[in-house]
């Protein structure tokens, strides 16, 4: 089934003047777009939270790390099972860091659903079930008390301001190294007239991402032009590299685009939606796979019904923000085999402490092991070099889900 397919009736049929409407309907005949349709579907994560949250100076981020800082301060009820654990994890780690070196992360209680699940045979799956309902309120009441409407109206007016959404979608390309940018086949397949159709997941449970990525009034435009129905500019070259596609900061395709953005998890004002836990139940070595799935994400939020027809046509995708961790397998999962059975590419964003001295490869190798693939290295390479991977620190400037994009003529 795939992606949806527009068409350029649904486009002209924007336009309010008979004149107007003749002129582009005697261009070409109404049916499929003039270009191609190019689906993008963008991964974001709680890297893109924080980025935002500590650009505007805020003291506690939505990290699991200041979850526990809050519970703490709550005087939350110790006989909680997985806060228990985070507790007597954190002991561990400080007491000898290098010797527990695996704990370094004891306050992702979701991955500690696994660990209770696979070291206590007789745990009671209720008592279990119910301690993470109760992390769940509470996580709700602490996004609350960070993300608040305050928060989201400042953030909104400096994305309208700077024109934050449209640099992402139009100028993204500009965030690949000069030798990935020649390497990727997405820039070269794009000209006049493509459709840009973003699916956009938000494993966030708050609305920053929304609120970043909304195309106000002021940014966009759904028929700008008198005389065509496009309604968008594509950079394919934001940093004019010399990739003999004859192409500069200066090229710009009028284009065609739709954007729709989706909370796989849930959302914070929502409790009830917010979907905490593990990939699959044989990640827990569990005998009762029916109890098990309380447990699973991908169980809850339907993935397969909802979300696995658009992989079949997906020509680009982009992951920000995430933490390539065994509890969202699936989604890297069927990218990989996105990327092993199409001509599909990956933008791999990976925050880290220095860009300068991060491994491009290190990080492919942990994607690909986080996807639990297996297969010839024949494959697994040809698999990897359709990974681009942008590694950013600090002071890295970035077009894509930046707070400060750089600026280039136009």
């Amino acid at each position: 089934m795939g992606n949806r397919r527009y068409t350029s009736h649904e486009f002209s049929k924007l336009i309010d003047d008979e004149e107007i409407d003749k002129k582009i309907k005697d261009g070409y005949e109404l049916g499929w777009i003039r270009g191609k349709q190019h689906n993008i579907m963008a991964l974001v994560g709680n890297g893109f939270d924080i980025q935002v949250l500590n650009y505007l100076e805020k003291k506690i981020n939505t990290s699991y790390h200041d979850f526990y800082n809050f519970l703490v301060w709550q005087k939350f009820d110790d006989s909680n099972m997985l806060f228990r654990q985070m507790k007597e994890q954190k002991e561990a780690y400080e007491r000898n860091p290098m010797r527990n070196r695996s704990l370094k992360n004891w306050s992702d209680f979701e991955s500690g659903i696994i660990s209770i699940l696979k070291s206590d045979e007789n745990v009671e799956y209720s008592v279990l079930s119910e301690s993470l309902e109760e992390l769940q309120v509470q996580f709700s009441i602490f996004l609350n008390e960070i993300v608040t409407p305050k928060v989201n109206d400042t953030l909104g007016k400096h994305a309208q301001k700077h024109g934050l959404a449209n640099i992402t979608f139009q100028k993204f390309l500009g965030d690949l190294s000069d030798s990935d940018i020649c390497a990727c086949k997405f820039g070269m397949k794009t000209t006049h007239y493509d459709m840009y159709n973003w699916q956009i997941f938000n494993f966030n449970y708050t609305s920053l991402l929304d609120n970043y990525i909304y195309l106000d009034r002021k940014q966009f435009d759904p028929h700008p032009h008198k005389q065509a129905d496009t309604n968008f500019w594509f950079y394919p070259n934001p940093q004019s590299v010399n990739n003999n596609a004859g192409t500069s900061y200066s090229t710009a395709w009028s284009s065609y685009m739709t954007s729709n953005i989706v909370h796989p998890h849930g959302y914070q004002n929502i409790p009830n939606s917010m979907l905490f836990g593990v990939d699959n139940v044989y990640q827990m070595s569990r005998r009762s796979f029916a109890e098990l799935n309380n447990f699973t994400k991908p169980y809850w939020a339907q993935n397969d019904l909802r979300y696995s027809h658009l992989f079949e046509d997906t020509d680009l995708y982009i992951i920000f923000g995430m933490s390539l961790g065994v509890t969202d397998q699936w989604w890297w999962r069927k990218i990989v085999d996105s990327l092993e059975m199409s001509d599909s590419e990956l933008i791999l964003y990976n925050y880290c402490r220095s860009a300068s001295e991060a491994s491009q490869e290190a990080v492919k190798e942990q994607f690909m092991k986080a996807s639990d693939w297996v297969g010839e290295d024949t494959g697994k390479s040809r698999i990897m070099d359709k990974i681009y991977v942008v590694n950013f620190d600090n002071n890295t400037p970035l077009f894509a889900f930046s707070m400060t994009p750089p600026t280039t003529e136009v």
